[in-house]
């Protein structure tokens, strides 16, 4: 893959710039490898711990893979919202609120006793999961404004995805 088309656009821009474009893609690069590592570590454990939880092996399936979707679901019905509340307040703040929320009901999914508990949770952690989609929206603005092919960056940012995919379960 050739990736100089990027650095060629960047040159003739200040060396803050650069270095800021390259922190943000960074940025988003580990956001997006967290993510995909902490929803991909459950494999392993994640049929015998629904199956202890439901009490019932015969649904540990359809259990299971309630819990794998609860969090894309979870997203995937949040983003409009987390889109609008971040043109209103500004995806910084919107970007912090997102982490302490998902930081906070993941760290309640940990304790949870009962799987309708877990279940909810792995929804509320989905629906207040807008860390992605804001973390993309400022790299996106960021490169806009200076004007600089922003190839590359979204290169990097989406070889996170498929290296958590391949990390996450290892990790679990």
């Amino acid at each position: 893959l050739d990736y100089s088309c990027t650095l060629t656009a960047m040159e003739g821009k200040g060396a803050t710039d650069v270095m800021f474009l390259r922190q943000q893609v960074f940025v988003a690069f580990m956001a997006n490898l967290a993510e995909g590592v902490a929803t991909c570590q459950i494999f392993p454990f994640a049929a015998r711990m629904v199956g202890t939880m439901r009490g019932t092996p015969e649904a540990v399936a359809l259990f299971t893979g309630l819990v794998y979707s609860g969090n894309g679901v979870g997203v995937l019905f949040s983003t409009p919202f987390w889109t609008r509340l971040s043109v209103k307040y500004g995806c910084r703040n919107c970007l912090i609120a997102s982490l302490m929320l998902t930081s906070t009901s993941m760290f309640l999914c940990s304790l949870a006793s009962s799987f309708p508990i877990l279940l909810g949770l792995v929804l509320l952690r989905g629906l207040s999961n807008g860390n992605g989609l804001l973390l993309r929206t400022g790299m996106r603005r960021s490169f806009l404004r200076r004007g600089v092919d922003d190839t590359q960056g979204f290169a990097w940012v989406s070889a996170a995805s498929g290296t958590s995919s391949l990390a996450g379960p290892a990790a679990g």
